[in-house]
């Protein structure tokens, strides 16, 4: 009997073990499950830029199977006073990289600037976006 105890004890010890690794792998990989929303939910939706002027906007627009960027100017008494398209490179699920001008209007716009933006999803309503490597403050709520 003491023999029998001994062996449910060494296979209960055994079990717990196996139960309590099972547990910590599922835990683990629930806690690091990156919840972010990916860039297509960000689609269509505007970006405010607040510049110390009238303002700007950033919108992610996709055409056929490709990704722009639609940066419009605000202007005091007209609603947009400039728009650059530029060409994304979606860079991962959660980043998008932009700073190929496809095209211009309005206001003189110079389709040789040079500026490179990184647009990133950090969590469900906040992002960053850095123009040329420094942080530019905008505004952004996701509609979904």
């Amino acid at each position: 009997m003491t023999n029998q105890n001994s062996k449910l004890n060494t296979v209960f010890k055994h079990t717990r073990k196996i139960v309590f690794i099972i547990l910590l792998i599922i835990n683990t990989s629930v806690l690091t499950a990156d919840d972010r929303p990916k860039i297509d939910s960000i689609l269509n939706q505007a970006i405010i830029i607040k510049d110390g002027w009238a303002g700007q906007s950033i919108v992610l627009i996709k055409e056929m199977d490709r990704y722009f960027i639609i940066r419009r100017y605000f202007g005091s008494g007209v609603p947009v006073v400039a728009t650059i398209k530029y060409e994304a490179n979606i860079t991962s699920d959660y980043q998008v990289r932009f700073s190929k001008i496809v095209e211009t209007k309005g206001a003189d716009m110079k389709e040789n600037i040079q500026e490179e933006f990184i647009l990133t999803i950090i969590e469900k309503n906040k992002i960053k976006l850095l123009l040329n490597g420094i942080q530019v403050v905008a505004d952004f709520k996701l509609l979904n």
